[in-house]
């Protein structure tokens, strides 16, 4: 059928994949109308085919202005040939590049290979049917065709095996033909066609499709061999295209409900993302500062819900809303993650066996009036002290990861409510950096208050006391050398020191998280509410940003035009429609 309409030549005459799409005319005196289209460039190009003859030549020049040469092919590119005529059914077919097994001139080595990749690439799909065209004088069993059909549908419930040239076969083979098309040899379940296409001369003389319909006819009836397939339907181009037509109930049937699914889900995605562009500005004044109104508030709600742990509807909404470790959690337990990595480091550093060294040094270098087993206190405080310097550096990481989280979650915000307007976005974006780098510098300043009142060795006397009867059921210390009295007290003084940071360490947990929470998420939500409110108050300068780029309103004008095509197919796939793809491809 396909082959049928393009002229043949030398080498390969499929050089682009090739979409053929049928329609039925039902009008009363309908005539045959052709056009090709094609995408080079980034723009498309249209041409009008006027006869049935034409059609050859027209797709050999679109394929040579995609391509560049007449030998070259583009695994790219998609023509697309669209024919109407009451006289055909309402089909659509991709014709591909035949297997080429060597290269001619100015193709690429790997030409049969590159070919195979895009062949594969249409016939994996599950709801095409495959069109395996194979001449008769040739083994089957080595075909290229029918191997790949068999490597992607190894039951052959999508294959139909399509036989031509049945003028070439040597005398004496047609009985393995028959056994063939009988379906005994090399089964399919959808079976085999034979058809005869015009030859060379033919086209050379410009056969019509009608006489080469005709002369196909009768071949097959005068044949001695192939005559009976004629009467049993399983030769003729118009024996293939019913077959193709009584093939389309069950492929429907089949692919509907996924094709529902598909269109469904991409209603949904289109839908978000118009919901997420939002309506175009409106040209009145009044209109225009309402807009502006309710753009800033949607912003400052979103931050608020995110900043106190909600889900906004970004986070609802968008798969990825912003750059974090675990996708499918929102801001509240990035931060959360934070602060237990925060807590598992300071648990981390608690003193250990291997400071009873340093503090046996330390207690031998600073003996004063005491009597052995008198603890020196300010030897005890000053090592508390020296070891407290090193869970500054965590802290302050832990500061600097929050602040972080901070700017993706609170950026990718002001991207998705302000994505067309980039001056606006790039505003906000600014401020809402600049008051986080200043509450960041207060978070940093609450940090070292802390650490200041840490400097201050103290705790109630009941929570130490509770710590160190703790410390002395659960540790075991050991010594690497000889038993002394100042062993003996270096023992004590860790066991004392241990306690006191199991307090200590509690209290800075608690104490630093909550820290950066009431600078980084308290204060600075209220700051840039504050200042947003302020944009919205005094709008002159703010609707001068309000300029939406060309590429958004492009965007938002090819969403619209999506979600039309969308809801038409909706409609159209529930009552179920009578279009199939087919994958025609020849060996």
């Amino acid at each position: 059928m396909l082959m049928s309409l393009l002229a043949a030549h030398a080498g390969i005459v499929t050089r682009c994949p090739l979409e053929l799409r049928l329609k039925n005319s039902h009008k009363d005196g309908a005539r045959w109308k052709g056009c090709i289209h094609y995408v080079k460039g980034g723009k498309e190009r249209r041409v009008e085919v006027i006869t049935p003859g034409n059609v050859g030549d027209a797709v050999m020049k679109a394929q040579n202005d995609l391509t560049g040469t007449p030998t070259d092919i583009n695994m790219d590119n998609l023509i697309t040939l669209e024919v109407e005529s009451p006289d055909i059914p309402d089909l659509t077919l991709i014709d591909l590049p035949g297997i080429a097994r060597i290269a001619v001139q100015g193709q690429p080595r790997d030409i049969g290979n590159q070919i195979k990749k895009l062949i594969r690439q249409y016939i994996e799909k599950k709801e095409t049917i495959i069109l395996a065209v194979v001449p008769c004088n040739v083994d089957i069993a080595t075909t290229e065709a029918l191997k790949m059909a068999q490597e992607v549908d190894p039951d052959g419930r999508r294959t139909l095996g399509v036989l031509t040239k049945p003028d070439l076969i040597d005398r004496g083979t047609e009985k393995a033909i028959m056994e063939i098309l009988n379906n005994e040899k090399y089964k399919l379940s959808k079976g085999y066609t034979i058809i005869k296409c015009r030859g060379q001369m033919d086209i050379d003389h410009k056969m019509s499709l009608q006489e080469a319909m005709e002369k196909e006819h009768s071949f097959f009836n005068s044949h001695k061999h192939f005559k009976v397939l004629w009467s049993e339907r399983k030769a003729g181009v118009k024996t293939l295209a019913g077959r193709l037509s009584t093939e389309l109930v069950e492929q429907i049937k089949n692919s509907i409900p996924s094709l529902k699914e598909d269109v469904k889900n991409k209603l949904a995605a289109t839908r978000r993302d118009l919901l997420h562009m939002g309506d175009g500005i409106p040209d009145e004044p009044n209109k225009r500062m309402l807009f502006l109104t309710d753009l800033l508030r949607h912003f400052v709600e979103d931050v608020q819900k995110t900043s106190k742990g909600h889900l906004t509807l970004v986070h609802m909404t968008t798969a990825h809303p912003m750059k974090v470790k675990k996708p499918n959690k929102h801001l509240y337990g990035d931060v959360r993650d934070v602060y237990k990595k925060l807590a598992s480091t300071l648990n981390g550093m608690l003193p250990d066996n291997n400071m009873l060294e340093e503090i046996k040094d330390a207690i031998i270098e600073n003996r004063g009036r005491e009597l052995p087993r008198f603890m020196c206190y300010p030897v005890c405080e000053a090592i508390i002290r020296e070891h407290l310097q090193k869970f500054r550096d965590p802290a302050f990481e832990c500061l600097q990861d929050v602040s972080a989280l901070l700017e993706g979650a609170f950026g990718a915000l002001s991207t998705t409510h302000f994505q067309a307007f980039q001056e606006l976005n790039r505003k906000v974006k600014g401020k809402m950096n600049e008051l986080r780098l200043q509450h960041e510098k207060k978070a940093e300043e609450a940090i070292s208050q802390i650490f200041a009142m840490e400097h201050i060795v103290f705790t109630q006397d009941g929570t130490f006391l509770q710590s160190v009867t703790v410390m002395e059921a659960s540790t075991k210390l050991s010594f690497h050398f000889e038993i002394s009295e100042e062993g003996k007290e270096a023992e004590q003084m860790l066991l004392i020191i241990c306690s006191y940071f199991k307090v200590a360490i509690q209290r800075m947990i608690d104490t630093v998280p909550m820290a950066i929470t009431l600078h980084l998420l308290e204060n600075l939500t209220e700051n840039i509410t504050s200042q947003v409110n302020v944009m919205g108050a005094y709008p002159e300068e703010t609707l001068k940003l309000l300029q939406e780029d060309p590429e958004s309103e492009d965007r938002r004008r090819m969403l619209e035009e999506k979600l039309k095509r969308l809801l038409k197919a909706s409609q159209d796939l529930m009552p179920a429609s009578t279009d199939v793809h087919y994958v025609w491809y020849r060996s």
